[in-house]
């Protein structure tokens, strides 16, 4: 991974954008270069660019202490909230870093964040992150955490690993040398981030002691199961079993009495259907004989209906002749309406023809005055065409003149101006010159202010450190003399622990005695289970068999009522052909009578002549009335016949229909009888089945406890729960062993820890107050040499300063001698920028002033020859004005053909209007007569139609109001009565067959067995049945529940013994791991891999010196976990302690470790091209200082460029480029590189 630019904008004091570009000289060819600048300019904020493109994380805000920061009442952001490095009062921020990937592709990773609306008080928004392919152009992701995955697949590091593998913590290594074993271990676990050791240790011995708790609760809910001894059971069972059979004999009963109640309420039923029936059947009959009048006034609507025909001819034809008439009407309004228009259309003829001749004048008369117009509009447009080129030309003078008159104003002010600010710049210069030495001294005064403020700060820190190390060490002594006497008092209680756990372990029975107690509880429980199955299987084999008698008495009865069915089936088919045949014969003779009496044979008879012969049978002697009253009697005599014959054919076969429906419900219901027998027969045959497989496996289950089968379950129950009794006590008392064997064993582990840990805090607090007198000892070194160098650096200021300005009073002495010498500077630059422009500017203002002249000359030219012009086309217009009323040659033309078209136009309209007038007029006319004609030949078919309609009704004795009322009503009123008639003589039937059949269901019911209780005393009986079913129900109910409880607290008995020996499987590794690594603190585990880690992390380490300085290598020294020593292999392998080491020894062994921290983080297959070294620097002299350079230089030879982060004024002389961070006004910093 390969850093190719970091850009930015408003990253802390970074104000505005800023870019860093390795691709670009000096920054390409350099292998090492540093970033300087005084503290807090900003050096670190170019990290932390490259953290936020990357990775959305900066490791400084991170190791922040947790909480919120802002103003009160204002925003507030967490404090590891990297967007918190937005410049204050800034709208928006980027952080972006270009690099190569593992794949070496060449990638853009960009952070971005702004405030709404970018306003200075918006409110922050969220973060947006983009990841770019430089080569490809392709944009990774969508979501942020899709795009921050995509870059760490190209980078191949996580954020943490980035920190420990590119930023290289050398100053920690330096802390790590110079650190005692204690602070060695934390600084260790804070570099490689292998504090998880520890949290593993601790999780597995709160893992192990949550399953140890979770066991005691299952052994816990085991003894709380409170179920029913062997002797409480068996009498348990006796009650149920003897609460079942009352049950059953209170059902027996209460099924009689409800049979009885059934039986009395049919009876009852049956009684209210036969009088239903016989009401219905009196109603029907009833209805019969008032329907009487209704057949009478039917048969004479049916005469009446027939002439119809003749009434509705009549009728039309009348209304054809009134229509006739009416139209003759409208027809004589037409044609004298036609008449009218006529004449008028032949008046506006005449109008449109004169006013044609008078415009066909006029156009005639103005053709002179067109002509002349016409000559003079041409010469004036000739003359608007000359004049428009000559007014842009003057306007395009006047402006030539305007441009330069302004360039010849605007040169001469900058002329005069130009001389003004020199006479005052040269005042201002001469006033000040005392500022001009400090040009030469600003940036060694600006690092002797800085340096001076962090001295300051330095000894004030110091300071205060001793006083507190003074406090400390005073509380650290108290602490170890406490920490001693913990530590004896955790020995004796640990020994008293040891003893106590002895004694629970001898007391603990054998596994063997154990196992046996639970192998025999088991098979005594299984007992109990296979007696109640046996049992109940028992019960359920009568039960069934109680079922199949009661079925096959219900197949008798159904049986009965189907032989009586179809036997009733019978008589209705033997008597249906017999009927059929009657009414075969009377709707024959009923057609007859029906011919006698119709329309034809009515003509006929009346056509007869007395004396003449009949043309039908020859015969004179015709008794027409007699005959006549004789047909129409029979015919109304067979219509009642063959309606009497159909209701009676449609009474039986309603009847058969029920019948019929009657014998397929018989027949479903026989039918699913004989299935639950064949399914009862299937049943009894299982039940024997399972009863005697459950009696075998009983057997079976009674044979390993030597209990024979045939003494009877009550008294198999009796011994089971006797040895029960037995084999719970022995259970009992290895559960109280094991419970004091687990509770003194977990008492030892507690002392055992506790113990540890007192002695861990006993060798802590020594070696704390150690530790803390040896800082104290540093501290005062180092707050002398401090106090030195802060007497020299303000001896130097004051004298180069106090003549300017206070500088030691000052908040922003850097700012304002920058400012004096910046302004210096600028009023420099000034004055020569004024003298290189002034002799321009006067050539300029007199070369303006000659431009300025030449073009007013050639505006005055211009002006005459189009005032010309203009004056010539301006009296030729006065000319043209007063022709054809100031209107246009086009106009008045256009106006007077328009003219004479329109007349011509109105002219031929009016003329086809005539002609269309007079047409219509003679069209009108024959219309009128033609109608006459045809109202005669209407009028003579209308009387004639009207004569024959009166002689009809005169033959059938039918009045016109029947006739009409008949033609109103139709055919289907007609028709309708037929069935409504028809219906009731079917009712009748109907009504007659169903009081049959309910009297045979009465007697047939009154027939059966009649029970045992009376009606009158049936109540009582039923509910004395009821109320001791539901004692005797609530009896077993009680029992059952006993029974079930138990059932329930022996299942989950068993289930709890499974659960517990799974989770003692499950538990099992956790507690193998926590002898292994567990403990409460951590620290086991974590001193196992911090060794390791160490010895890895030596390993790189050394392949790092075999590289830069082969001399030296890194082994762990024998006396202590963390205890590592130096082998020198230029004097024979001699060993030396890191605290031995010279500065620039201790900078390499730090510089080794740094670097194989950073081979560690990375892993296989990753190269880290680009690294960072973080400020180490203050303590080394100037030849341990060359060393170190030189050190860091080799390291471009193996691919790596460097950057070294330092405020020291040694490391900036001695490596050549730089990126150089410098402090401005507002805590802004601005950036540059630079190369020497």
């Amino acid at each position: 991974m390969r850093v190719l630019a970091i850009r930015g904008q408003n990253l802390t004091s970074l104000a505005g954008e800023f870019e860093v570009d390795f691709e670009s000289e000096p920054l390409a060819s350099a292998g090492i270069f540093a970033i300087t600048g005084p503290t807090g300019a900003g050096k670190s904020t170019l990290l932390d660019a490259v953290c936020l493109a990357l990775f959305n994380h900066v490791p400084r805000l991170a190791s922040a202490a947790r909480g919120q920061v802002g103003a009160a009442g204002g925003e507030t952001l967490s404090a590891d909230d990297p967007r918190a490095l937005l410049r204050h009062r800034a709208g928006e921020g980027f952080a972006e870093v270009d690099f190569i990937g593992l794949d070496r592709g060449r990638y853009r990773a960009r952070w971005y964040v702004k405030r709404a609306r970018l306003r200075s008080d918006g409110a922050l928004q969220l973060v947006q992150q983009t990841f770019t392919n430089l080569d490809t152009g392709e944009v990774y992701g969508g979501t942020r955490t899709e795009t921050l995955n995509a870059i760490r697949s190209k980078v191949g590091l996580t954020a943490q690993q980035f920190g420990r593998a590119v930023m290289l913590a050398q100053g920690d290594f330096n802390a790590f040398i110079e650190a005692d074993s204690n602070t060695r271990a934390e600084l260790l676990e804070k570099l490689t981030g292998t504090d998880l050791y520890a949290r593993l240790g601790v999780a597995a011995r709160a893992k192990a002691d949550r399953l140890r708790e979770a066991l005691n609760a299952i052994e816990m809910r085991i003894a709380a199961q409170n179920g029913l001894d062997d002797i409480q059971r068996a009498e348990a069972e006796d009650r149920l079993s003897k609460a079942s059979g009352e049950h059953e004999a209170a059902k027996g009963v209460l099924a009689a009495r409800e049979r009885d109640r059934n039986w009395h309420a049919r009876a009852g039923e049956l009684a209210v259907r036969v009088e239903v029936a016989e009401q219905a059947r009196g109603a029907a009959e009833l209805r019969r004989s008032e329907a009487e009048p209704r057949r009478v006034d039917m048969a004479n609507r049916r005469v009446a209906f027939s002439i119809v025909p003749a009434w509705q001819a009549a009728a039309d034809a009348n209304a054809k002749v009134t229509a006739t008439q009416l139209r003759i009407s409208e027809l004589d309004r037409e044609a004298v309406a036609a008449r009218g228009r006529e004449t008028e259309a032949l008046a506006i003829d005449c109008v449109a023809a004169e006013k044609l001749r008078l415009a066909e004048l006029d156009r005639e008369r103005e053709r002179p005055h067109l002509e002349a117009a016409r000559a003079l509009d041409a010469r004036i447009a000739e003359l608007g065409a000359k004049l428009t080129p000559l007014t842009a030309t003057r306007e395009a003078a006047a402006g030539d003149v305007e441009a330069s008159a302004a360039h010849l104003a605007t040169a001469t002010a900058e002329r005069d101006e130009a001389t003004a600010g020199r006479t005052l710049l040269a005042d201002w210069l001469d006033a000040n010159k005392s500022r001009s030495p400090l040009l030469a001294r600003r940036d060694d005064l600006a690092a002797d202010l800085i340096e001076h403020a962090d001295l300051s700060e330095r000894a004030g820190t110091l300071q205060a450190e001793a006083g507190t190390l003074v406090t400390r060490l005073s509380e650290a002594h108290v602490s170890m003399v406490e920490a001693e006497k913990s530590a004896n008092a955790t020995r004796e209680a640990l020994t008293t622990a040891e003893e106590s756990g002895r004694i629970a372990r001898v007391a603990l029975p054998t596994l063997d005695a154990a196992a046996d107690a639970e192998t025999e509880r088991d098979r005594l429980t299984g007992v109990e289970p296979c007696l109640l199955s046996f049992e109940r299987a028992a019960t359920e084999l009568g039960r069934q068999s109680d079922a199949i008698d009661a079925d096959r008495a219900e197949l008798g009865r159904i049986d009965a009522q189907l032989s009586a069915s179809n036997e009733r089936k019978g008589e209705i088919d033997a008597a249906s052909p017999v009927l059929g045949a009657r009414h075969a014969e009377a709707t024959r003779a009923g057609a007859l009578s029906a011919a006698a009496s119709g329309d034809a044979a009515e003509r006929l008879r009346a056509e007869l002549v007395a004396g003449e012969p009949c043309p039908v049978c020859g015969g004179t002697d015709h008794a027409v009335e007699a005959l006549a009253g004789l047909i129409h009697g029979r015919a109304t005599e067979d219509a009642h016949r063959v309606a009497n014959l159909a209701a009676e054919i449609a009474a039986l076969g309603y009847e058969r229909a029920v019948l019929l429906d009657r014998i397929g419900q018989d027949g479903t219901r026989r039918a699913a009888v004989t299935v639950r027998i064949e399914k009862g027969e299937k049943a009894v045959s299982t039940a024997a089945d399972v009863r005697d497989a459950l009696l075998t496996k009983l057997q079976e289950a009674l044979g390993p406890c030597a209990i024979n089968v045939a003494i009877g379950p009550q008294a198999i129950r009796a011994k089971v729960t006797s040895r029960l009794r037995v084999v719970e006590e022995r259970r009992a008392g290895f559960l109280r062993a094991r419970e004091d064997e687990k509770r003194t064993s977990a008492a030892l582990d507690a002392a055992r820890t506790t113990s540890l840990e007192a002695v861990e805090q006993e060798r802590v607090a020594r070696q704390t107050v150690r530790d803390l007198e040896t800082e104290a000892g540093r501290n005062a070194e180092r707050l002398g040499d401090a106090g030195k160098r802060l007497e020299q650096v303000a001896a130097g200021l004051d004298a180069a300063l106090n003549p300017l300005f206070d500088w030691r009073t000052d908040t922003t002495a850097v700012a304002t001698l920058n400012d004096l010498v910046g302004v210096w500077l600028e009023k420099t630059r000034e004055m020569a920028a004024i003298d290189a422009g002034l002799p321009g500017l006067g050539k300029a203002a007199s070369d303006a002033e000659i431009d300025h002249g030449r073009e007013a000359a050639r505006l005055e030219g211009a002006v005459k020859a189009e005032r010309a012009c203009g004056d010539e086309r301006n009296t030729l217009i006065g000319e043209r004005a007063p022709m054809l009323g100031r209107e246009t040659v086009e106009t008045v033309a256009d106006r007077i053909v328009k003219t004479v078209e329109a007349a011509s136009t109105e002219r031929e309209a009016a003329r086809i209007a005539c002609d269309g007038a007079r047409s219509a007029a003679a069209a009108a006319q024959a219309r009128h007569g033609q109608a006459i004609k045809s109202l005669e030949l209407e009028e003579a078919d209308a009387a004639t139609r009207t004569r024959t309609f009166e002689a009809e009704l005169v033959a059938r004795q039918v009045s016109l109001e029947l006739v009409e009322r008949a033609a109103a009503d139709g055919a289907s009123a007609l028709d309708a009565e037929a069935k409504a008639l028809a219906e009731i003589d079917r009712a009748a039937v109907v009504a007659e067959t169903e009081l049959r059949s309910r009297v045979e269901d009465r007697d047939a019911h009154a027939a059966t067995e009649a029970p045992a209780v009376q009606r009158e005393a049936l109540e009582e009986a039923l509910r004395e049945a009821v109320t001791a079913e539901a004692a005797a129900r609530a009896e077993l109910s009680d029992a059952e529940f006993v029974i079930r409880q138990d059932d329930r607290a022996r299942d989950a008995t068993a289930a709890l013994r499974l659960t517990l020996e799974q989770e003692r499987t499950v538990a099992h590794p956790w507690f193998q791991l926590d002898v292994l690594i567990g403990d409460a603190t951590g620290n086991k585990f974590r001193k196992y891999a911090q060794g390791l880690t160490l010895e890895r992390l030596l390993l790189h380490a050394n392949a790092r010196l075999e590289e830069l300085k082969p001399r030296y290598s890194l082994e762990r020294a024998p006396g202590g976990e963390m205890m590592v020593q130096v082998v020198d292999n230029d004097m024979a392998g001699e060993i030396r302690g890191l605290p031995n080491l010279s500065g620039g020894e201790r900078f390499l062994v730090s510089l080794a470790l740094a670097l194989g921290l950073s081979e560690m983080s990375t892993g296989q297959g990753l190269r880290v091209e680009s690294l960072f070294i973080d400020e180490g620097f203050g303590a080394l002299d100037s030849a341990s200082l060359g060393q170190a350079i030189g050190v860091l230089e080799q390291l471009h030879a193996t691919g790596r460029r460097v950057g070294v982060i330092s405020h020291i004024d040694d490391v900036k002389e001695r490596i050549a480029v730089k990126i150089a961070v410098t402090p401005a006004s507002n805590g802004s910093s601005a950036i540059e590189v630079q190369s020497e």
